[in-house]
């Protein structure tokens, strides 16, 4: 990107001279004309008002040279003035310095200090681009951060007009999520999100697009290309990413919206792409466009398939256990049952199962982990095979243990309780409150939770907001301040306190060590 440059000067020969025997191109200078006094270059100015740099004389007719500086000052703040003149008064420079002009030079001009003058302040316009860049990426940041985030980041009265630009979003997400993660080291799945992510940038990037992308969820890339208007761009915008060459070790799978829209609208449009997700499983290349979606009617259910599998499970044969979920997720793909009715299905099941065993026992059966009778996110489980994997293993483990009379009252109140922290602990958890869930004492659970966890109370739950806090400092641009309250912290201090003493560093280091 070059710079532009005015010359102004009520001699001909003078401002030609300065235009044309400097060789402005070279230094990334673009001279747009000449003006004959400052009220011609205020025309000029207000025409073009992409100026960046003015070179005027003192003395002209009509509109001194500080007068063009003074109008300059006030209505185009962010133009630069360096004045000529051949009067050598002290008075004149201060006037000068006042209207904000960068440099007075007297005349005749040293071209080369007029050269190293204006290189100079090219090079103060280039800084103050980025960080303008900068700025502005960081507001539209925040911008979609607030229109997709439970935790909003508020948007100032002169940045709210960032909300009428036009943006096209769309959402990616890693298959087999849950089957990836488990083949990868604790370290190794950062760099698989980090590949991702600045994978469909760069390919962006790459054909003309500029874009944010935040990951909204743990499997949940979204994407906004920025200031997009035509639609036509669309199709080859899918073209480039479903084109693997870009990325061969990762299968990704994509929502697209089906028009650009407003970056105000687009609470209302993620909220619609995410409800899509469901659909992706039945797409054959993994791709789907909002507007091309339908929604299906009640699906059948397949009771006979679920009573196999509970007489399979209670004649304790294992071949038919596995034969029978095999024929069972076969029936979902051909029906094309969405994810979540999969999972509301299997939940049915192994709920169904337990009960039939405990009327069997006469009592209530052993308690035992079960994937089906917790809450199951098909965003990370996002598969027929995935999901089929774990009702298998819900099946072997109820198979496996229905000759177990009981497990340790001790062992399951510790289950209970640290079931109820991880759902709360983003609040102001106290012990006597988790200890009221389990019904004991808080002095005997502060006891038992120890011998069970090998951590007190306290520590246990700050662990898991500072993993939390880790997470939103790498993924978020919420304010260090903002995260330490959403974590459950409610002085600034002694979270950061607590983070270094967790993380062996503050809170704002670690971002910046992530953000490297």
């Amino acid at each position: 990107m070059s710079f532009k440059m005015l010359i102004v000067d009520d001699e001909p020969i003078i401002s030609r001279g300065l235009k044309d025997t400097i060789p402005w191109e070279k230094y990334n200078i673009e001279v747009i004309g000449t003006a004959n006094d400052g009220r011609d270059a205020i025309n000029k100015i207000n025409v073009s008002e992409t100026i960046d740099l003015v070179i005027t004389d003192v003395r002209m007719p009509n509109l001194d040279g500080l007068g063009l500086a003074n109008y300059l000052h006030e209505h185009y703040p962010k133009v630069r003035t360096i004045i000529v003149s051949g009067y050598d008064e002290f008075a004149y420079a201060q006037q000068a310095l006042k209207a904000g002009v960068k440099d007075y030079l007297l005349k005749p001009v040293n071209i080369d200090e007029l050269v190293n003058k204006v290189q100079d302040i090219i090079s103060e316009l280039i800084v103050e681009q980025k960080d303008a860049e900068a700025n502005y990426q960081t507001v539209l940041k925040n911008a979609i951060f607030n229109q997709v985030s439970n935790f909003p980041v508020r948007l100032s009265k002169t940045n709210k007009k960032i909300e009428e630009i036009r943006v096209y979003p769309f959402i990616s997400v890693l298959q087999d999520y849950s089957k990836t993660l488990n083949n990868l080291t604790e370290q190794a799945m950062p760099n698989i999100k980090s590949l991702w992510k600045n994978g469909i940038d760069k390919t962006l990037s790459n054909n003309g697009y500029q874009t944010i992308s935040i990951f909204t969820n743990e499997n949940v890339l979204l994407t906004c290309l920025l200031e997009y208007e035509q639609d036509s761009c669309a199709e080859r915008v899918r073209a480039l990413l479903t084109d693997t060459t870009w990325n061969e070790r990762y299968d990704l799978m994509y929502v697209w919206s089906e028009s650009p829209i407003k970056l105000a609208e687009l609470n209302r449009k993620f909220t619609d792409l995410l409800n899509n997700i469901r659909y992706l499983p039945l797409q054959k290349d993994g791709s789907v466009v909002i507007h091309h979606t339908e929604q299906q009617g009640q699906q059948v259910y397949p009771i006979e398939l679920e009573t196999k599998i509970v007489t399979s499970i209670l004649e304790m044969d294992k071949e038919d256990i596995h034969r029978y979920a095999k024929e069972l997720f076969e029936f979902f793909e051909t029906e094309q049952y969405f994810l979540d009715e999969v999972v509301q299905v299997c939940s049915e099941i192994i709920i169904k199962l337990i009960n039939r065993i405990q009327s069997l026992r006469n009592r209530e059966t052993v308690q035992i982990e079960l994937h089906y009778k917790k809450w199951i996110d098909v965003r990370l489980y996002n598969s027929y095979q995935l999901l089929k994997e774990l009702f298998e293993d819900d099946l072997n483990v109820i198979s496996s243990k229905l000759d177990v009379s009981e497990i340790g009252e001790k062992d399951w109140l510790i289950k209970r309780a640290e079931a109820y922290i991880k759902e709360f602990y983003q609040s102001n958890l106290l012990v006597n409150e988790v200890a009221d869930v389990v019904n004991i004492s808080p002095n005997y659970f502060s006891t038992l939770f120890k011998q069970k966890t090998g951590e007190n109370f306290n520590s246990y739950v700050n662990d898991l907001r500072i993993e939390e806090a880790k997470t939103l400092l790498a993924e978020t641009p919420l304010k260090v301040s903002e995260i330490a309250e959403q974590v459950g912290f409610k002085e600034y201090k002694y979270f950061v306190d607590v983070f270094k003493r967790f993380s062996g560093t503050t809170p704002t280091n670690y971002r910046k060590f992530i953000d490297r």
